[in-house]
């Protein structure tokens, strides 16, 4: 409490300094913000690599601030990225000044009541003045915690790519798949969070595991309708692997007019199966849109975004036999809870596999995560999950959104393997 009300006191006596070294970093952050707006971060090289670290330190340092802008249009959500950490910075600076100020009246109160009580005069002297040396001492203390408590959410965990097992039962599965490999990945969130690297860094992972079928759960793009192309081709050794590749597609993905459409003609163009409220089947041979009689199958269906689009389970589904096991694709996991909610009798589902949630990005230990844009809380927020009428595997995905920071939930490739059930 003595060095904070010394510190005041010397910022009160260098104040010019304060504001020059404030207005400097005013000035970085503009900088940034016009580069940004520009869209540099979509650079190869060392521009766009130091606007990626710019446009994370930007939303952390100016958090809870910037957290509100992200719904701007995009040139404006670049530039008001200046105000997050202004508005931070000016916070910060008014608790230097207010804060030891607060702290010495009370004391000074608590004193005189003191003094009163004890029928004695009130002798309080006021603090010595801190130096100048132990004040850049505690400054440079304070400042290297913070940045080393910022950097690792902001740059180091976003980082730790793994990839997450899982063994499910799925009960009349062809003896042919039994023990498939299905490669899971999802909200790869191209864009200015996550460059491209890293989601090739993701490919690699999940085509190492060699999984037999990938299925793609939504949210390629974030903010960026110029990368729709790119990011699908970066997602196009999936497709080529085992049986091939389907999809579904996201919130995000229809952020933009016609970014939908962009994606889904990306995918067709590299061999891979967009399931809009439609299914096909696995069979020895790949995915078929319409196997031959008595071939063994397996049936994946998709649905729309449940935020964006018009999910409907039912015509996913139509005309699949009943004796057919099905997965299901569904960016959002709160669709799993539709027929709940309907009062209908829902169709047969043996597995729904889903992102959206990124597992909360942020997961405080023992209390979990603040937020998962579920309606339903912590129930979805990741993990093999009981909905009410089948199991969901939600995973944490590759990319982040809303803010560039994870903690306690490092990004993730799934791996899951069908087995026969007795």
């Amino acid at each position: 409490m003595r060095r904070l009300l010394r510190a005041g006191r010397w910022m009160r006596r260098h104040e010019g300094l304060m504001w020059l070294l404030g207005f400097g970093a005013l000035l970085v952050f503009f900088a940034g913000g016009l580069g940004f707006a520009s869209r540099s971060y979509l650079h190869d090289g060392p521009l766009g690599e130091a606007m990626l670290v710019w446009h994370r330190l930007a939303e952390n340092l100016g958090f809870p601030f910037t957290v509100f802008f992200w719904k701007l249009p995009l040139p404006l959500w670049g530039a008001a990225k200046i105000l997050g950490p202004v508005m931070a910075w000016l916070t910060f600076a008014g608790m230097l000044r207010v804060t030891p100020l607060a702290v010495r009246r009370i004391r000074l109160r608590l004193a005189r009541r003191r003094a009163d009580a004890a029928g004695q005069q009130c002798t309080a002297a006021p603090e010595p003045m801190l130096s100048r040396r132990a004040f850049l001492t505690s400054a440079v203390t304070l400042n290297a915690g913070a940045a080393l408590a910022v950097a690792y959410p902001t740059f180091v965990e976003p980082g730790q790519l793994r990839v997450r097992r899982y063994e499910v039962d799925i009960a009349g599965l062809p003896a042919e798949f039994d023990g498939l490999r299905v490669g899971h990945i999802s909200d790869t969130h191209l864009g200015p969070y996550i460059r491209a690297p890293h989601i090739e860094a993701a490919v690699r992972m999940l085509a190492a595991e060699k999984p037999d079928l990938t299925l793609l759960t939504g949210d390629y793009i974030h903010r960026t309708p110029e990368t729709a192309e790119d990011s699908i081709a970066l997602l196009a050794p999936l497709a080529k692997a085992g049986f091939g590749a389907a999809a579904v597609l996201g919130n995000h993905d229809y952020e933009f007019q016609s970014t939908d459409k962009a994606i889904t003609r990306a995918f067709e163009r590299h061999g891979a199966t967009v399931l809009t409220n439609r299914h096909i089947y696995l069979t020895p041979q790949g995915l078929r849109a319409k196997p031959a009689p008595g071939q063994p199958v397996l049936c994946v269906a998709g649905v729309d975004d449940l935020w964006r689009g018009n999910p409907d389970i039912d015509a996913a589904l139509r005309g699949v036999p009943a004796e057919v096991p099905r997965l299901l694709l569904s960016h959002n996991p709160d669709v799993a809870e539709l027929f709940v909610l309907n009062g209908r009798v829902p169709p047969r589902v043996d597995l729904m596999l889903s992102g959206h949630t990124h597992g909360g990005q942020v997961i405080i230990p023992g209390l979990g995560a603040p937020g998962t844009a579920s309606r339903y809380g912590q129930k979805y927020v990741s993990g093999l999950v009981q909905g009410p009428r089948w199991p969901v595997i939600i995973t944490h995905g590759v990319g982040m959104a809303v803010m560039p920071l994870r903690f306690c939930c490092p990004p993730e490739v799934g791996l899951v393997v069908l087995r026969r059930k007795p």
